[in-house]
């Protein structure tokens, strides 16, 4: 097979573009899960003493290891993230 530089190039601008969008969704669900990891703190413990129960920790813990796995695929973002509750 014969490829002329005009379709490598296009092939290699739809990959980039495919991995740039992965990257940025992967990006967003990082922030959310960040920002879900704050909300949960505050209903746990706004000064440091437990307020909550057990159920809101274990969501804040939940948000916050999602959040980390996400940052981490940014780096290599073709592994998957393991969605599923906690």
């Amino acid at each position: 097979m014969k490829y002329s530089l005009r379709s490598l190039m296009v092939g290699l601008t739809l990959f980039c573009v495919v991995l740039g969008g992965r990257i940025e969704y992967l990006r967003r669900m990082a922030v959310y899960h960040e920002l879900e990891t704050e909300k949960a703190r505050l209903v746990f413990a706004p000064d440091g003493y437990a307020v909550g129960d057990d159920a809101s920790y274990n969501t804040m813990m939940s948000h916050k290891k999602k959040a980390y796995n996400y940052r981490q695929a940014i780096y290599r973002p073709w592994t998957i993230v393991d969605v599923s509750p906690p």
